[in-house]
């Protein structure tokens, strides 16, 4: 679907999408599917461009595909149509999925890249028709698709390709990947020996006002500057990012928004390894970079996505905008504006609210030694803190009281009455859950601070199968509200997300091993014959949660994990 955002109104307006357009134009055919527009809406000569993009695996699938549409929305007449049902088949290129297009005014066209085999292609506007150039000689196999190119003045297109990230690295050949490669309609393909800082495709750029200088960033946030004049090619730096990007992916650069005044490019940050997403600003002239805002505490719902993106999409009036969403979990996702002459003028806000009282102080360094745990200390009673029937609040604001029965629907046996009162309550899972979770964390540190008449809590937890598969701690934020000294609401503001595939790939040689090394309490730990590989396979009964007090320790000593605040 394509969407269009009138900034003066703030309304969001539906103009079109594929299977209207397509079934319009008698071009879609039964079973046929497009999973999204990845395409940027580029805009060329009086028209938006999109295309559709149906597999976006780096393997085979694509050949499963009838092949790609183009579409064009003219904002004049309000039309949205699509282009492709004039070419042969219907499509713009039998089998073929575009990820990323640019347009050429020099030649009158729209290029176009493939994934995942990196085929270069472009529509003639005049002729209507697409036209497959393909790859340089020395790309070979599929890789990582570039998600921007550019062109010049001059009418070459700018292409990159492949990613050292484990994610999505195909073994692709870093030797000639390390550098930007031109087309040029004349004399075709050739290596400008623009270098790149490492093996990264270029992921996001924006031209100046003056649409003589560009600037360009990787996914890990490597920012280079192309001038127009004369073809010239600059590294800039990269912001000062905390470490922590890893092997399978994390910490993603797909915000790129270059100031008007050209002085400063703010780049979001995104798929922390369980931290909040943030906007971090880059000033060009010095190289100096800072975090501008973290996401959350400009908007708590759309902070609790897991991936922020958009690049080049000002508006007159100093705002910038990017859209906030998570994969998998059935939301929409969020678009948001973002002024950051605003945002830095609203600063720390100055309060006059009267400090901290002793007690509260207190009661937050209480909470903070409840929370604090290294694995093999005693886990504290949740009773000792909280009340029976205190109130439990979502990420996304949904509220229980705790001592009400569980849906039905959940599916919950009675291996979850963790009080054993014949009744399985919202309590009862958290204990239960809760348990569970200290017998397998390592650490989990805390920093509590007054907020008023509440405590904020800002935290990691790491555990076991986490350590062992070389994840990062998770990031969480809540919000207790006392009365009498307990907790009568517990709001988690903010759950970091983690590579849940890969400490399920941990989890499952965890149970693989209770099998084969304890046979005799196999049983009592999981709930069907190895190797169910997730955490619903568990009992949880107090007999499983006790037996896994030295199943799991002795477990993250045979695979060499370190079952203390060390392993962190």
């Amino acid at each position: 679907m394509l969407y269009r955002l009138d900034p003066g109104s703030g309304y969001l307006t539906w103009v079109g999408d594929a299977l209207t357009a397509s079934t319009a134009a008698d071009n879609w055919e039964p079973g046929e599917t497009a999973e999204k527009f990845h395409t940027r809406p580029t805009y060329h000569d009086g028209r938006m461009y999109v295309a559709t993009l149906d597999k976006s695996s780096i393997d085979d699938a694509f050949l499963s595909t009838r092949g790609f549409h183009r579409y064009a929305y003219d904002p004049a007449s309000g039309d949205f149509v699509d282009l492709s049902a004039d070419e042969p088949g219907g499509v713009g290129a039998e089998h073929l999925q575009v990820v990323t297009i640019q347009a050429d005014a020099v030649n009158n066209r729209i290029y176009g890249m493939t994934i995942p085999e990196n085929k270069l292609l472009y529509y003639d506007v005049a002729q209507g028709q697409t036209t497959v150039v393909g790859t340089p000689d020395g790309w070979q196999g599929y890789f990582y698709s570039n998600r921007f190119m550019w062109t010049d003045s001059r009418g070459d297109v700018y292409l990159t390709g492949g990613t050292e990230r484990s994610q999505w690295n195909q073994s692709e050949d870093r030797s000639v990947l390390d550098s930007v490669w031109r087309y040029s309609p004349d004399s075709g393909f050739e290596d400008t020996g623009f270098e790149l800082q490492t093996l990264a495709a270029i992921e996001v750029g924006q031209w100046n006002t003056t649409h003589d200088t560009l600037y360009v960033s990787d996914d890990m946030g490597h920012i280079y500057r192309f001038t127009d004049a004369g073809a010239t090619w600059e590294y800039l730096g990269r912001p000062d990012f905390p470490a922590g990007e890893t092997s399978s992916g994390f910490n993603k650069v797909w915000v790129f928004q270059l100031d008007p005044g050209e002085e400063t490019i703010y780049l979001g940050r995104s798929d922390n390894s369980g931290r909040p997403n943030e906007i971090w600003e880059f000033d060009i002239d010095t190289g100096r970079s800072s975090v501008l805002a973290t996401l959350p505490d400009l908007d708590t719902t759309a902070g609790r996505e897991a991936f922020i993106t958009g690049y080049d999409s000002w508006d007159s009036d100093g705002n910038f905008y990017i859209s906030a969403f998570s994969m998998y979990d059935s939301e929409n996702a969020y678009l948001i504006g973002l002024n950051p002459d605003q945002i830095r003028s609203s600063g720390p806000a100055t309060t006059t609210t009267a400090p901290a009282s002793p007690e509260m102080r207190a009661l937050a360094a209480e909470v903070e030694d409840f929370i604090n745990y290294v694995a093999g200390e005693e886990s504290p009673d949740p009773r000792s803190l909280f009340a029976p029937d205190f109130v439990f609040v979502g990420p996304a604001g949904e509220e229980v009281q705790v001592d009400d029965p569980v849906p039905a629907a959940w599916g919950l046996d009675e291996s979850w009455d963790w009080d054993r009162d014949g009744i399985v309550t919202f309590v009862d899972y958290l204990n239960a859950s809760s348990e569970w979770d200290n017998v397998i964390a390592t650490e989990r540190t805390a920093t509590c601070e007054p907020d008023g008449l509440e405590i904020v809590c800002r935290g990691e937890d790491q555990n076991v199968f986490g350590v062992a598969a070389g994840l990062a701690p998770t990031f969480n934020q809540v919000r207790l509200t006392f009365a009498d000294e307990t907790v009568v609401r517990y709001a988690l503001e903010f759950e970091g997300q983690t590579d849940l595939e890969a400490w399920l790939e941990l989890f499952a040689e965890y149970e693989r091993w209770v099998a084969d090394v304890h046979p005799d309490v196999y049983l009592t730990v999981f709930r069907s014959p190895c190797c169910v590989g997730d955490p619903e396979g568990l009992w949880f009964t107090t007999e499983s949660i006790e037996a896994q007090r030295s199943l799991v320790p002795e477990w993250a000593e045979s695979v060499g994990v370190a079952y203390g605040p060390s392993s962190s």
